[in-house]
């Protein structure tokens, strides 16, 4: 038999190459002036940079998205600013309307005589009433006073003192309290408390 040569290894190594497909060749380095290193015959490589090609397009996809972001930002501040207007505007209009009303303004009332004082916004509670828009701010110029210039109530205390003390309960309660009945007057005021109920526009707030 005769002694494999370096030729016939050569070859086999070829033939295993090729039936492999070429995916497990050795790596020739090849010097170039001396300086460079030249790595062929690899090949399944993960983890490749990407090219200019690729780079260049994501920076504009990202340009992009700033353009729109910013453009969003000034439309959200063009909005902000006319509701800015908007409200300015609306506060003029109340202010000419009512002056320097406020629902925490403390209300000295005449009632029949008897001095009472109520919070602007337990007067106007019950929304649609007359009682409300007569104490709303925008009549109080107009509205009858007594010599010191305290609104007049032509009505009895007793009538109407039950009425407001209705809308004060009415205004701190809770889910938890007791529930807010309608004032329980001596059989003889029924009817003039009601009658007076009526005239104030309270009749579905009592």
């Amino acid at each position: 038999a005769r002694a494999p040569t370096d030729g016939d290894e050569a070859s086999r190594e070829e033939s295993t190459d090729r039936l492999n497909g070429g995916r497990h060749r050795p790596i020739a380095l090849v010097l170039s002036s001396g300086l460079s290193i030249k790595m062929a015959g690899v090949t399944g490589v993960t983890g490749q940079s990407s090219t200019p090609g690729e780079d260049s397009s994501l920076d504009d996809t990202l340009a992009s998205l700033m353009r729109t972001l910013k453009v969003k930002k000034e439309r959200l501040e063009q909005r902000e600013k006319a509701l800015e207007k908007r409200c300015e505007a609306l506060n003029e209009k109340h202010a000419d309307l009512f002056g320097d009303k406020s629902d925490s303004d403390v209300l000295t009332l005449n009632v029949g005589g008897d001095m009472i004082s109520v919070l602007r916004r337990t007067l106007c509670s019950v929304e649609g009433s007359m009682l409300a828009a007569r104490f709303s701010g925008r009549w109080d110029d107009s509205l009858e006073k007594d010599g010191e210039g305290n609104f007049f109530i032509c009505q009895p205390i007793e009538l109407f003192k039950p009425m407001i003390n209705f809308l004060r309960a009415r205004a701190i309660s809770t889910p938890l309290a007791p529930p807010v009945r309608s004032p329980n007057l001596p059989a003889g005021d029924r009817e003039d408390f009601y009658r007076m109920v009526e005239y104030f526009g309270m009749t579905s707030g009592i």
